[in-house]
């Protein structure tokens, strides 16, 4: 049964292999249990929530075994999948249509280099190694606009404009709700020490906000908990104490900005492993008068 653990994790887990197996994936303590009962069970001796993990499981294993089978691994810039195997003939066309194919052995033609040929090679390796990435794909395809090109270095600078865009909108975003503070204030938020709650002690105000952060959220809530070892009422106090309306105002938004990744996080993990990123109702508290909703959160 531990085979099969081990196949199934491999299989939800890509880096398992290179990893010596041991994945970051973790089993339900409930679906090792259906692996390894003595006996089969049916359907009827099945909980929901079993019937729900295993569904899930079962998804992301045939999510992961089609897209091994179709290998889309490759978007063109206007979003169709190419297989790997497309990409690799394609290239490899177009490099032996370049440079032509070499027919003799490789072994024959490092042998019977001179010296002048090495020192050549040698100068020539240098010179390449410092020119720019798509100089050297253009080279391979001959010119402008190859699969190279198109494939290996337009798809990575197609991701990293995208990564600098949003990284730049969500800094500017931050830097609003940051901006509620003044330098002097942040200052003090991040150094100065001497609150306590449950068995944590010295603590900052910016570690009190990030308790607070795990409070609109029943599973997050529980974190925070297990996390400092103290009950709802002594935290929630300790934020009556130590919070004003200002944090409050500063959380909620950061609550906004987390959330606001959530489509797009939730399509690349259902994409992945054949199931959306589950949504986690938010939980309405008070704290020294005011209604606080706790967030739609990741």
């Amino acid at each position: 049964m531990d085979l099969i653990k081990t196949v199934i994790t491999n299989r939800l887990d890509p880096d398992a292999g290179i990893a010596g197996f041991n994945t970051l994936i973790s089993m339900d303590d409930t679906v090792s249990g259906i692996f390894n009962a003595k006996s089969p069970r049916t359907f009827a001796t099945l909980t929901v929530n079993e019937l729900n993990m295993l569904e899930e499981l079962m998804t992301g294993m045939y999510q992961n075994g089609r897209r091994e089978y179709e290998h889309n691994s490759f978007l063109t810039e206007n979003g169709n999948p190419l297989s790997i195997d497309y990409v690799e003939r394609d290239i490899l066309d177009k490099s032996i249509e370049t440079f032509g194919e070499v027919e003799e052995s490789t072994f024959n033609i490092e042998n019977s280099k001179t010296t002048k040929n090495a020192i050549f090679n040698k100068v020539a390796n240098f010179v390449e190694s410092l020119q720019q990435i798509k100089t050297i794909l253009r080279r391979l395809d001959g010119g402008k606009g190859g699969p190279a090109e198109m494939y290996i270095y337009d798809t990575i600078n197609r991701a990293r404009q995208h990564f600098n865009e949003r990284l730049e909108s969500e800094t500017m975003r931050l830097a609003k709700n940051v901006a509620l503070y003044s330098r002097k204030e942040l200052y003090k938020i991040r150094n100065e020490r001497g609150y306590q709650v449950g068995d944590a002690r010295n603590l900052t105000k910016e570690q009190v906000m990030a308790l607070a952060l795990n409070w609109g959220t029943e599973r997050n809530r529980q974190r925070a908990i297990e996390t400092v070892k103290a009950n709802e009422v002594e935290i929630e106090r300790l934020f009556q104490d130590v919070l004003d309306d200002r944090d409050w105002e500063f959380i909620i938004r950061e609550w906004e900005q987390i959330n606001s990744f959530y489509q797009e996080r939730s399509a690349v993990q259902e994409r992945m492993t054949g199931n959306p990123l589950k949504k986690e109702e938010g939980i309405t508290f008070r704290i020294g008068g005011r209604t606080i909703e706790g967030n739609i959160t990741l």
